[in-house]
């Protein structure tokens, strides 16, 4: 008995050891599942604040789209009022609200491109942050993965503990119930024994201190069973516990489940967000290609407006000319005119006076031939007188009064004579006066009539000119009004530009403000306007992003330079004509294109490739240059260099000498290079095939004291024993130790 009651006390020590060791590992869990329930809470207060960052963002995804579709609903109203106004503007001629428009258009332009500056600063900032958050999200996708392991593993340890202990707490009492019954048997028998023996108290005695024994162990195993009873009762409050805890778990798992599906449509709100962002920059890719075309507009626009300028002053100048002009020729048709009309009115006059003079002429014809007629009779009748007086004189018959009176009758017929002589003579006299002055009077009417004639040219002229110069500034004035109308669809365009950039700017106005009150609330604190730390930050950030762009555009316009060399070599290898780089670049240009269709940027670096044949070829002789130079600073450091040579024809039967080398430096580095390539014209000897080697060696600078052997492809100009190249350069190098093979 004595025994079996030490080996229940081993053992009763033995479960209340194991027992503390289960208490310690009970604390343990439970410092483990306070841990876990602060995991949990702050689990879930990172789940609520995604969910409400996953609203933010969907409700930011949604204004974006809507603020998108009503861009494009703006962008379409704006391209029908263009159409519209392009139906209904007028012409324009340069005035001074055109040019008030276009200082405008000009100073918005520019306030537009700032503003585009800062949009993509504002996008950048937009993607660094979008790149934070993914990465915030991955890492709590990643911790909530550790919480579910880490709660099924205590979930799994928790059952399998509590399986254990109830599973000892029951073989204990069922092994604590069977000893119990065994001392009861035993201690019934030597009870009865007891009482049929001679000396009773003595063998009572033993069985009564195992009595007490077995009563001390029942009280120690009723101790034990109350306490396995209590540690039965937290165990199974420990499994309510554990059941909350699976309770909790499960909401936990169905939390964890509308989380994937958050994260789902996160991931679908992500993808959205690439799509976006890829429009984004299609459309900043849109804008920059429209600013360049503003800008390629606004150069345009000043050009023509230069032009414009200057074709007005022109025609200012010419209609003030042409004015001018019309007013002198005006002043000269007036006076033309006039002269005309007094031409004309002295001609009338001439005519009127050359009537008169010629009718007073006729009368004055018809007077001298009267008196002719008259002088005609008078000289008759004085031949008839005088015969009369001789006959008188002959016959005397007439008287001495007769005589007179006849020689007065002459007398009087004489002066007569003299006197119609005289009349006859001044009228003759005037009449050549007449003849002159009507002869005068018919050039002057001659010179009058052709001198109107060249007024009459003279003023057709005038007028086919001032015709030709109103076609001429007619034809002007349509082109200005052509160049007008092209200035008003560009302005138009401009100002559909304008407003859709002043849109988008305005939209990432609004987001890079909400960003900057967001994330950046103690910005106008830290630094405040005006003071030093403000300004010094800004340059700062200015000098950053200078470098950026400065380090991108090198690093691109490197890499292009690189990969043109690397062509390049490739062509040189190949043995392709320097034209096929164009054909190369072609080639990579379409299967870019074809490849990546949405990245354009790919084909725009492509496209800074140069390899046109001139550029090819100068990066031919850069590269040969460059190999030239490497291997004159490899030799340099080589100790020992071997020659071979080889004489062969080419393709126009010029014989060519091919010298190859063989270097080896103090490292063990071994060089094999062609050398050179000579030309052998005037023949094949030893002597020429000597003097080529000789000034190879020269041009690499190559000692004789480094040449330890010779290599030829065994023509007879080579391997002579005196007049072969061989024994030549052995008798010029003076080297002993040279070999042949």
């Amino acid at each position: 008995v004595e025994q079996e009651v030490s080996l229940v006390q081993r053992k009763m020590s033995d479960l209340e050891s194991v027992l503390q060791q289960k208490d310690i590992e009970l604390k343990e869990s439970e410092t483990q599942r306070s841990i876990l329930e602060q995991d949990l809470a702050t689990y879930i207060s990172e789940c609520t604040s995604l969910k409400r960052s996953l609203e933010q963002a969907r409700m930011e995804v949604t204004q974006e789209d809507d603020k998108a579709l009503q861009l494009l609903h703006d962008i379409r109203e704006q391209s029908n009022k263009l159409q519209e106004i392009k139906e209904q503007v007028p012409q324009l001629a340069g005035d001074e609200e055109y040019h008030a428009q276009v200082e405008e258009m000009t100073v918005s332009i520019r306030q537009l491109e700032e503003d585009l500056s800062a949009a993509r600063r504002r996008s950048d900032l937009y993607e660094s942050e979008l790149k934070e958050s993914r990465q915030s999200s991955e890492d709590l996708k990643r911790k909530a993965a550790e919480y579910q392991l880490r709660m099924q593993k205590v979930k799994e340890q928790g059952k399998a503990d509590a399986e254990e202990q109830v599973g000892k707490l029951e073989k204990t009492n069922a092994e604590q119930q069977s000893k119990i019954q065994e001392l009861q048997e035993k201690h019934t028998k030597v009870f009865s024994l007891g009482t049929f023996m001679n000396n009773p108290y003595e063998l009572m005695l033993p069985s009564l201190k195992a009595s007490a024994e077995a009563s001390d162990l029942l009280q120690s195993f009723r101790a034990a069973k109350e306490r396995s009873e209590r540690e039965l009762e937290r165990l199974q409050n420990r499994e309510e516990n554990s059941d909350s805890l699976r309770r909790r778990l499960r909401d936990t798992e169905d939390g964890r489940k509308t989380l994937e599906n958050q994260v789902k449509r996160l991931e679908m709100v992500e993808r959205r967000e690439i799509k976006l962002k890829e429009e984004i920059q299609s459309k900043a890719q849109q804008i920059q290609q429209m600013a360049e075309k503003i800008l390629v507009l606004e150069e345009n626009l000043r050009e023509t407006q230069g032009t414009s300028q200057r074709l007005e002053t022109h025609l200012k100048q010419k209609e003030k000319l042409y004015e001018d002009k019309i007013k002198v020729l005006e002043v000269q048709m007036k006076a033309d005119m006039a002269d005309k009309e007094m031409l004309e009115s002295s001609q009338s006059k001439f005519e009127e006076e050359v009537s008169d003079k010629c009718s007073v002429i006729s009368d004055q014809k018809a007077t001298i031939n009267a008196m002719d007629s008259k002088m005609n009779s008078l000289e008759q009748r004085i031949s008839e007188l005088s015969e009369a007086n001789k006959l008188a004189a002959n016959s005397s018959i007439y008287t001495q009064k007769n005589m007179k009176a006849q020689e007065e009758m002459i007398s009087e017929l004489r002066q007569q004579k003299f006197y119609l002589e005289s009349q006859a003579g001044k009228l003759e006299a005037q009449n050549a006066k007449l003849e002159e002055h009507l002869e005068k009077m018919s050039q002057q009417e001659q010179s009058n009539k052709s001198r109107v004639m060249e007024q009459e040219t003279r003023l057709r002229e005038l007028g086919l000119e001032h015709e030709e110069q109103k076609l001429e500034i007619k034809r002007q004035a349509s082109d200005l009004s052509l160049s007008l109308q092209e200035r008003e669809s560009q302005i138009s365009n401009l100002q559909a530009a304008r407003l859709a950039l002043e849109n988008q700017l305005q939209q990432a106005r609004s987001n890079l403000q909400r960003h900057h009150d967001t994330k950046h609330p103690k910005f106008s604190t830290d630094f405040p306007k005006g003071g030093e730390l403000r300004a010094e930050k800004l340059a700062r950030l200015k000098q950053n992003r200078t470098a950026q762009k400065n380090v991108f555009h090198t690093n691109t316009s490197e890499r292009a330079t690189e990969a043109s060399y690397k062509i390049t070599h490739e062509l040189m290898k190949k043995m392709k004509p320097y034209t096929d780089g164009e054909m190369v670049k072609d080639c990579i240009l379409l299967a870019c294109s074809t490849l990546f269709p949405e990245k354009k940027d790919l084909e725009r670096e492509a496209k800074k490739i140069q390899l046109s044949d001139s550029t090819v070829a100068r990066r031919a002789s850069d590269i040969s240059e460059n190999i030239a130079h490497t291997l004159k600073d490899k030799l340099s450091s080589a100790e020992f260099v071997s020659l071979a040579m080889d004489e062969s024809l080419d393709i126009n039967d010029t014989p060519q000498l091919l010298i190859f080398i063989r270097a080896i430096n103090s490292k063990f580095d071994i060089t094999e290079e062609l050398l050179d390539m000579v030309s052998l014209e005037n023949g094949t000897t030893g002597i020429e095939i000597k003097n080529a080697v000789l000034e190879t060696l020269e041009k690499f600078n190559i000692g004789p004291e480094k040449i330890t052997a010779f290599t030829t492809d065994g023509a007879p100009a080579m391997l002579g024993k005196r007049n072969g190249a061989v024994a030549l350069l052995k008798e010029t190098l003076k080297n002993g130790g040279v070999a042949a093979e």
